[in-house]
């Protein structure tokens, strides 16, 4: 908001101040300067725009209802609270005790006249009193964005020494059942809320927070009153919520599977990358970097290992056998093609991707990197075409299979890199993980094919 608009509206509040006065009925008010005057506006983007006396410190007194009201339904909940306080209307002032004899369910009429709020503090728990009265400064001092919000005690004394008319309220609606517990203590945590002492800086952070969660409340219910409308088959209905057994179990049995396909996996590259320890800092330094580029080569392949069991689980499920057949060939002809594709790429193009990720000036490990990049490139296309098969094996339901298949494949690598790397090296890591590969493949090849056969 731009500060001459606020300061346009500071001058023109400014001919009207003579008009009003402090309130009477609590005497400490009454001796505050009626001239002060302060702006304090939040915008969209959080940026506070401030204008007059905007830090000066004056009492809540009516705004405190808000907060008693939020920190009562926060302990409570929304029913424990309302059973104490109606949410009609009424037409008499705030703290009218005209109809407190006459009350619908022997409830005032809502929170933010005097009855109301002194019922609704009423329900604010703690052990102690002290501990009500922090709860209140601590939930006043979360929505105001005040870590420093205190208490005017002059205020409060004043106010609780002349707080005839709520004492009334407040007794006669203990006789009407509403109020329960020590009079005398839900009307000093009254008379706290009341004589917070804020700044326009404060209730400037209130009011911005009450409206961010108003306006998405609001949000939320219009989008749901309209896909209630216009989409009524995305609601859920308690016909939808039924326990399926079945499908309980089979989403628990993909669940383990799952997790242990990923365990064998982490658990595997934690013992090979012990071997490649054991060679040293310029190889640990070398696999770290390869393993980085082989990383983003490798995303390629688990997006079109996803898409395969998407288009395979779906056909599936549809019953159409041709097109899982005909879109499984036609998805590991696309696979084979990025192999070949990454494998050059790794290959011709091993320097330069490997001085992007390997620290700089460090030169020792890159010969190294190059050979072990270089060495498991050859074998990509097998990676490749294990992430098709893997795919089709997941689309069809059978997620044992690929957990069976990397486990074997992890443990070859394993092995294999233990047995040769001491022998020639890095490039023993690269071949075993390239041998590891062929042999999933050629053990997945055998399943799927099978399984095709089945289908024609």
């Amino acid at each position: 908001m731009k500060q001459e608009l606020i300061q346009c509206a500071l001058s023109h509040g400014r001919r009207f101040v003579r008009y009003g006065k402090p309130a009477g009925y609590i005497p400490e008010l009454a001796s505050k300067d009626p001239s002060k005057l302060g702006i304090a506006v939040y915008n969209m983007e959080g940026t506070l725009s401030t204008a007059g006396d905007c830090e000066e410190k004056f009492t809540m007194q009516s705004i405190s209802k808000v907060i008693a009201l939020i920190l009562a339904l926060e302990q409570n909940g929304f029913e424990n609270v309302f059973s104490k306080v109606g949410m009609e209307p009424t037409g008499d002032a705030f703290n009218s005790t005209v109809r407190l004899d006459h009350l619908t369910n022997n409830k005032p009429f809502n929170p933010m006249i005097n009855a109301g709020a002194i019922a609704v503090t009423s329900t604010i728990r703690g052990a102690t009193l002290e501990e009500r009265k922090e709860a209140c400064l601590d939930c006043a001092r979360r929505l105001t964005g005040d870590p420093a919000l205190g208490v005017d005690y002059e205020v409060f004394l004043s106010e609780a020494n002349t707080g005839y008319k709520n004492r009334a309220i407040i007794y006669l609606m203990r006789s009407n059942g509403i109020i329960e517990g020590n009079c005398e203590e839900h009307l000093e945590l009254y008379f706290l809320l009341c004589s917070l002492a804020c700044s326009c800086k404060d209730l400037a952070f209130f009011a911005a927070t009450l409206a961010t969660v108003l306006a998405q409340t609001l949000a939320a219910g219009l989008c749901a009153v309209y896909l209630r409308l216009r989409f009524p088959e995305l609601m859920f209905r308690r016909a939808d919520m039924v326990l399926d057994l079945p499908l309980l179990k089979r989403t628990a049995h993909f669940s383990f599977v799952t997790a242990l396909h990923m365990c064998s996996l982490y658990i595997g590259k934690l013992l090979v990358q012990g071997t490649v320890n054991s060679l040293g800092e310029d190889a640990i330094i070398a696999f770290t970097a390869a393993t980085r580029v082989e990383g983003f080569a490798n995303s390629f392949g688990d997006s079109g290992s996803a898409a395969m069991a998407v288009f395979v689980g779906q056909n599936t499920g549809a019953g159409e056998d041709r097109r899982v057949r005909d879109g499984f060939f036609q998805g590991q002809k696309l696979l084979l093609s990025f192999g070949v594709f990454m494998s050059l790429v790794m290959i011709l193009g091993a320097e330069p991707c490997l001085r992007l990720v390997l620290p700089a000036g460090n030169e020792s490990g890159l010969g190294p990197a190059m050979d072990y990049l270089r060495l498991v490139a050859c074998f990509y296309l097998f990676n490749f075409l294990g992430s098709g098969l893997a795919g089709y094996f997941r689309g069809r339901g059978r997620v044992n299979v690929p957990v069976i298949g990397a486990t074997g494949h992890i443990s070859l690598r394993v092995v294999l890199s233990f047995l040769l790397a001491p022998l020639v090296g890095l490039p023993a890591v690269a071949l075993a993980t390239g041998l590891g590969w062929i042999g999933v493949v050629a053990f997945w090849s055998v399943l799927v094919a099978r399984d095709l056969r089945r289908l024609s």
